[in-house]
């Protein structure tokens, strides 16, 4: 089973499209160099890097489901992740959540992280 989940957000003067599916999570364990059952550890180990690795491997695989090339990094979503408000990384991580594959949730058992960042946009 397989149940991807899709996500619009704009950004800054940019609306951008995240694809939380099986090819995301494919780009973002190539980028780690890690196996698909790992990525809850890389999440534990690294939570910002792996934000912005899988936001951009999310809005890469967008772009490539529409045959447009990849045309963004990490460093383009730590720039995101900036700009946003803390409903937004909520937005994001809840969409993320909800996100099987193969009938195992890919955040694991846990519940959905919230964001918090100290201050309301």
């Amino acid at each position: 089973m397989y149940t991807p989940a899709k996500l619009t957000k704009k950004i800054g003067k940019e609306s951008i499209t995240f694809w939380f599916g099986i090819g995301a999570f494919h780009i973002f364990c190539e980028q780690r160099k890690v196996k698909l059952e790992e990525i809850q550890d890389e999440f534990t180990k690294d939570q910002m890097g792996s934000l912005a690795d899988i936001l951009s491997a999310a809005s890469n695989f967008n772009l490539l489901t529409n045959n447009e090339p990849e045309k963004y990094t990490r460093y383009n979503a730590f720039v995101w992740i900036e700009q946003m408000t803390e409903q937004d990384l909520n937005d994001i991580m809840n969409t993320l959540s909800k996100v099987q594959i193969l009938g195992q949730g890919v955040a694991g058992n846990q519940k959905s992280p919230t964001a918090s960042r100290g201050r309301k946009k």
